[in-house]
């Protein structure tokens, strides 16, 4: 247990991850109430399985890459929990499809039909562990691995759809679309920021966004996905009827991400480079908690 605390501590920090997964879940329920389910009445056993599962799927997520990179992390990250020996592979393995099966068990108990709209990210998971058989195609194309992957998150929201209506994925509405492809969106948006470097932070062993399209391409790209979520939400806006307050908080938190790219690419010094990915990060909670509050 002692070991396992260790690594998750360094690879799955309780605090900011517990943080930014609740926001998460809160905010897509809060959407889909809103927009959807308005009439339905929210069960609070429901909605606290439903937040347990979400904690394991995205510890699962964690397992899996730290897996899939073990090869890299023994050359370039051997201080890494796997690399060192802090815990055995074969051990590991067992955590992780311990905590698959888990999943299962706990979205058994809100019904078959939830349960299979679960499953659809739950099996995508094991695709993007797989690297959907293609690993040795979609690694070097840096974007489209990373979108490919983030994708996970657009499918979760048929999930809450499911939780929230008490209704089956063929019969979800859909305005559901625009939550989940809002969810892409935020998760690209963080993605794409936190592999962005200062010109001297950049190391010859790691791609990175920046090395890949220069300090300009990154901030565009993380410029491009923040605005493609801010229309999404303004649609939802308008179908939710929440009113000015919301339309001012999202504008503020994309304003603060734009901000941080421009100054970013006017000079990509490392302090520029971590106020951008520090905001990035930030506004995957606070755009959640606009959500939610607004």
């Amino acid at each position: 247990m002692k070991r396992w605390w260790r690594f998750i501590r360094e690879r799955f920090e309780p605090l900011s991850h517990l943080l930014m997964i609740g926001c998460f879940y809160s905010a897509n329920i809060a959407l889909l109430k809103a927009i959807v389910f308005s009439t339905e009445p929210l069960e609070f056993f429901k909605l606290a399985i439903g937040l347990a599962v979400t904690v394991l799927f995205f510890f699962h997520l964690r397992l899996f890459d730290e897996i899939k990179d073990y090869a890299t992390d023994q050359e370039v990250n051997r201080d890494r929990p796997l690399p060192r020996g802090l815990i055995r592979m074969s051990e590991f393995k067992a955590v992780l499809w311990s905590v698959l099966v888990l999943e299962l068990v706990l979205t058994s108990l809100l019904g078959w039909h939830i349960t299979a709209a679960f499953l659809i990210p739950w099996f995508y998971s094991i695709l993007m562990y797989r690297e959907f058989f293609i690993g040795g195609w979609l690694r070097p194309k840096m974007e489209a691995y990373a979108i490919s992957h983030t994708f996970v998150s657009a499918l979760l929201a048929l999930f809450f759809a499911s939780l929230v209506g008490n209704v089956p994925v063929a019969f979800l509405p859909i305005a559901v679309i625009w939550v989940a492809l809002n969810n892409w969106m935020i998760f690209n948006t963080f993605e794409f920021a936190r592999k962005t470097f200062g010109r001297d932070e950049e190391r010859s062993h790691v791609e990175s966004y920046s090395k890949r399209w220069r300090p300009v391409g990154a901030a565009l790209w993380v410029g491009f996905f923040v605005l493609m979520s801010l229309a999404l939400l303004y649609r939802l806006n308008d179908l939710g009827g929440w009113g000015l307050d919301f339309k001012i908080g999202v504008a503020a938190t994309t304003s603060a991400v734009l901000l941080a790219g421009i100054l970013y690419s006017a000079q990509p010094s490392i302090r520029a480079a971590k106020v951008f990915r520090s905001v990035a990060s930030l506004y995957l909670i606070a755009i959640n908690l606009v959500i939610v509050f607004l």
